[in-house]
């Protein structure tokens, strides 16, 4: 069987117009079984034929517009299976560009800054930000993701408790790895991000929820929110990946007007 060529949307609006087309056939019967059911009751027989000849009409247009929306449902499922994969993500970047909103396809998920949007294709589920979503259907996932980017930005008590997180590990990596943290030489250890990652999702399953993008997107919030000093006064500061030559221990994050962001490390000093 050949590959469509139709899009999702595409294949959407036909089940559109078949749901359509078959809403007009049932409110025509709806229309006709009360006017026979009037004729009827008034012994009105010249009224009751006629409904009833329009029923059988009716009857027929019923039949052929419930086919036609079952080979619509089957060819949309058939353009779903063919283009999850394959597509999908492209066709909802222009539907958000086209109505002046920002997203970019990267490593196989979609930045749409706040969000991204992840596809199973055995599942046929989308997720944003690792929680499923009710729809595939681009209109609908787009209409979602432009909502979400005019909110405002995250409150800054969101961009606290993940500060508090981050410091809670960074000071037990630090408990954990002190004499090897110690002879770098530097007063305030500069801890591994990659290494606060994978603490953080030590749990089994853990990171298939909340993926290093996920992390990386959570760090650029951080970033640029502001917040900079946990409750007891410790003072964040963010390292940069310059040097590091081990590139899978860096951070990536794609910013809005897809500028490229790395991290590598976070240190915090003592409260002042």
């Amino acid at each position: 069987m050949e590959e469509t060529t139709a899009t999702i949307e595409e294949s959407f609006r036909a089940l559109d117009a078949g749901t359509e087309a078959l809403n007009r056939v049932a409110r025509t019967v709806a229309a006709e079984t009360r006017r026979a059911t009037k004729a009827a009751a008034s012994g009105d027989l010249k009224t009751l034929n006629t409904a009833t000849d329009k029923l059988r009409a009716a009857r027929r247009d019923l039949d052929r517009t419930g086919e036609a929306l079952v080979a619509a449902v089957q060819a949309c499922e058939k353009t779903v299976g063919d283009r999850l994969g394959s597509g999908y993500l492209e066709e909802i970047t222009r539907q958000v560009t086209s109505a002046g909103g920002e997203a970019l396809p990267h490593e196989g998920q979609l930045l749409c800054h706040p969000s991204i949007v992840r596809v199973n294709t055995e599942t046929r589920r989308v997720t944003i930000d690792g929680r499923a979503w009710k729809s595939i259907r681009p209109s609908a996932l787009t209409a979602e993701l432009l909502k979400r980017q005019k909110r405002p930005v995250a409150s800054a008590s969101k961009s606290e408790a993940f500060l508090e997180a981050l410091h809670k590990v960074y000071r037990r990596i630090v408990r954990r790895d002190a004499p090897s943290l110690a002879a770098g030489g530097a007063p305030v250890p500069v801890v591994s991000l990659a290494d606060i990652y994978e603490l953080m999702t030590a749990l089994p399953g853990t990171q298939r929820d909340y993926q290093r993008i996920d992390f990386a997107r959570d760090l650029y919030r951080l970033d640029t929110s502001g917040t900079t000093k946990t409750r007891k006064g410790n003072r964040m500061r963010l390292v940069g990946s310059t040097g590091t030559k081990n590139r899978s221990r860096v951070l990536t994050f794609i910013a809005p007007g897809g500028r490229e962001i790395t991290y590598f490390g976070i240190r915090f000093g003592d409260p002042a």
